[in-house]
């Protein structure tokens, strides 16, 4: 078994780490998060870790960096174990990134209510945002069955990767709600990933059934809610409550949040630009049921 294993991946990194450091005793295990290929200074500094490492663990999506100077030849002779990013947007539909067209950069916090931003944008009062926050909205709009793609598309990142969709995914879904937003795994999960990369690096299967305690690298940062009518679809607990780091909001609490934020930050809608919208429900399918829903008028 390897003696020094490097872990580059995202916010999965800590828990892949920490629980290779309790699978691998004796081990030294180096968390970094990814490089910047276009930034000569991390790219330098990743490959220096690189050349000290027995195995790599790194997103089945930097496969083309195996074969790129200068780590083509560093890798010569060690073993890689391609992990994929798990992403899983069936509990979390209404979340979005947002750039501010002026800057291009996320507007922070980095998530958004689909349904609060788009109030936002159409001049909506705040007071009346919870109407939208309904099941014939949520269904209208597809939240209710994001399972089945959702599912397809992790399974595309694990085909990818080193590891096997099946059993993780089997192991997965019995712990309910395993995200704590559309691309945060929760701790399980992790740990879970951590498991099946030290499976690959020769520890014994009898791994996958010990128990570790870790904590969640991940607390408190932001836990979005399923909201209760996309719970009752799926069968697991549901909530209006959000958890952004030390602080916590019910609905109307969360909606004052976020139009206190925007108005902060000083954009207008037209300055809004939502990263990948098609992932969501048309914007003229999303403004008819808004609209339905806010008795016609915003």
């Amino acid at each position: 078994m390897p003696r020094h294993v490097l872990v580059t991946t995202n916010c999965q990194t800590a828990g892949i780490a920490a629980t290779l450091r309790a699978c691998l005793p004796g081990a030294e295990v180096t968390a970094r998060f990814l490089a910047t290929p276009q930034d000569a200074a991390s790219t330098e500094a990743l490959a220096a870790l690189v050349a000290q490492a027995d195995a790599w663990v790194l997103p089945a999506g930097h496969k083309p960096w195996l074969a790129e100077p200068p780590f083509a030849e560093l890798v010569a002779g060690k073993q890689v174990v391609h992990v994929p990013q798990v992403g899983f947007d069936a509990f979390h539909p209404d979340l979005v990134y947002v750039r501010d067209r002026r800057t291009g950069g996320i507007v922070k916090p980095d998530y958004h209510s689909r349904l609060v931003i788009r109030a936002w944008e159409l001049g909506v009062a705040a007071e009346r945002v919870p109407l939208l926050f309904t099941e014939p909205v949520m269904r209208a709009l597809g939240y209710c069955n994001r399972w089945a793609g959702a599912q397809a598309a992790l399974k595309m990142h694990f085909d990818a990767s080193c590891l096997d969709f099946a059993s993780f995914f089997l192991a997965a879904k019995r712990l309910g709600v395993f995200m704590h937003s559309i691309n945060h795994p929760a701790v399980e999960i992790t740990t879970l990933l951590g498991k099946m990369v030290a499976l690959r690096l020769g520890v014994p299967g009898a791994v996958m059934a010990r128990p570790l305690p870790l904590p969640d690298p991940l607390l408190p940062l932001v836990v979005w809610p399923v909201h209760p009518p996309i719970a009752h679809a799926l069968g697991v607990p549901g909530s209006d409550n959000w958890a952004i780091g030390h602080d916590s909001f019910d609905l109307p609490g969360y909606i004052a949040y976020a139009y206190a934020g925007y108005a902060a930050c000083g954009a207008s809608p037209d300055d809004m630009a939502w990263a990948r919208p098609e992932l969501g429900p048309p914007p003229d399918v999303l403004d008819a049921v808004m609209l339905d829903a806010l008795g016609g008028h915003w």
